[in-house]
């Protein structure tokens, strides 16, 4: 499993590299889909470590996120920066409180984090896609 987060996070790397922003992005939005599969799965077959996997992928590709220009592909769509920045700033919060939850053995608290989390990817998903 952990080479397959290094794998996903060193691709997501070398497109951060390259200067073409929506394809940083793909690879990033496909590395967060991928923490909240791993999440699921973690869900699923009570597997603490899984959840935790997948809680870091999606904190590195928050971070990656959090490096690109959000007015390269916002202002193209009259939407304001400041309400992207902020939903990239409370996944960071949602993922801690995820993080505490399951270190404490509370999952009831983990699946409402993990909830709070998924509503901020719908409201970034109808922001910039006019959802």
């Amino acid at each position: 499993m952990k080479k397959i987060i290094l794998a996903t996070l060193m691709s997501a790397s070398f497109l951060f590299a390259s200067s073409d922003d929506s394809v940083t992005i793909n690879a990033t939005m496909q590395l967060m889909n991928s923490g909240v599969d791993s999440i699921q799965e973690g869900f699923f077959y009570s597997d603490k470590q899984k959840i935790l996997n997948g809680i870091e992928m999606i904190e590195n590709a928050n971070n990656i996120f959090g490096k690109i220009d959000v007015k390269d592909f916002v202002h193209k769509k009259n939407i304001s920066v400041q309400v992207v920045n902020n939903l990239s700033d409370h996944m960071g919060e949602h993922l801690q409180d995820m993080k505490k939850a399951v270190d404490a053995n509370n999952y009831n608290d983990t699946t409402k984090s993990f909830g709070e989390m998924i509503n901020n990817c719908v409201a970034c998903h109808i922001a910039i896609r006019k959802w």
